[in-house]
């Protein structure tokens, strides 16, 4: 392995405290899969009861307050964006570059369906998680280079076979909202995803778990290939009634995996072990500043995304409206 690493210029033979960075001046957004840590404990709430409201209310724009009743009913689209720290782990040979620990933003997509009315304070609801979209970590093999442009774009996303799996999975739940009452507040339990679980192959890709790729980027990438994966993906929204089309607040989430195989590969030549894979995966967690917005998604005029007049909102018709969601 070493002297593969020696042949293309990369010497990883030093110490880990030897290696050197260079400073640079710019900040890049990152992110990378890992295991991660609940930011925040929810035990301060009761179930029966919501948070109180956020006190930042939008006067323009799709989440404009106004105090109105609001229909809790239907269906609704949710986006989340997921500020996350990424750190390296020790002895690893993926280097963050310009700088470590570095933060990036994920952003899932995700669909809630109430078949009734609040009663109490309280309603259940179904989950499905759309989608989750990963951006690219900068990174180098040992020290950080000094020409930004020689960085590599590191990457891992979803398997097809995965990707097409996650919204078939339904995540049934409780919601607690305040609807009667103007700018009310609004949370759901725990929305617990968990795929691949037992070394089950949920995604039918005749691998164990459920398929995360990976790679380095380019047209000949220094480590490409896959790990199969026990995966977890948890999120709590808690946040304030808008308007009876919008709902935002803060996120609570995490995402977690055990990797079972990997068939990762050193420039298309050197397979990974387990244990190498891993190592060279960095540490994350989520931080307090993730959000969500929920936008109703079975109304009218801009506000109906069932394209196809089926009676039910699919992640792909919840894809062809996400520009409503930046307004």
């Amino acid at each position: 392995m070493i002297a593969l690493l020696s042949r293309h210029t990369f010497d990883l033979t030093q110490f880990r405290e030897q290696r050197t960075r260079e400073p640079m001046g710019r900040t890049i957004m990152m992110l990378f899969m890992g295991a991660v840590v609940w930011g925040c404990s929810t035990s301060s709430h009761p179930e029966s009861e919501p948070p109180p409201p956020s006190p930042s209310v939008p006067e323009s724009g799709v989440c404009a307050s106004k105090e109105d009743r609001v229909a809790l009913e239907g269906q609704w689209a949710v986006r989340m964006e997921l500020e996350v720290e990424g750190s390296e782990r020790p002895d690893a040979w993926v280097t963050l570059c310009p700088e470590n620990p570095q933060v990036g933003t994920a952003i899932a997509w995700m669909k809630l369906d109430y078949a009734s009315e609040p009663k109490a304070g309280e309603t259940t609801h179904n989950a499905t998680i759309c989608a989750l979209e990963l951006p690219i970590v900068t990174a180098s093999l040992a020290s950080c280079p000094q020409d930004p442009s020689t960085y590599l774009e590191v990457s891992i996303t979803l398997g097809d076979a995965f990707r097409d799996y996650l919204p078939a999975v339904s995540l049934p739940g409780i919601t607690y909202a305040a609807i009667e009452t103007p700018q009310g507040a609004f949370r759901t339990s725990g929305i617990d995803f968990r795929g691949g679980q037992l070394n089950a192959d949920d995604d039918s890709d005749d691998h164990p778990g459920v398929t995360l790729d990976f790679t380095t980027g380019g047209a000949a990438p220094a480590i490409a290939g896959s790990i199969y994966t026990n995966f977890e993906l948890l999120a709590e929204l808690r946040g304030q009634i808008r308007n009876p089309h919008c709902i935002e607040g803060g996120a609570q989430a995490s995402f977690d995996y055990e990797v079972i195989e990997t068939d990762i590969m050193l420039w298309g030549e050197t397979p990974f072990s387990k244990e190498e894979a891993v190592k060279n995966i960095p540490l994350l967690r989520v931080l307090d500043s993730s959000t969500f917005r929920a936008l109703r998604a079975n109304g009218s005029g801009s506000y109906d995304f069932d394209d196809d007049k089926d009676g039910s909102v699919s992640c792909g018709e919840i894809a062809a409206h996400a520009s409503l969601f930046s307004r």
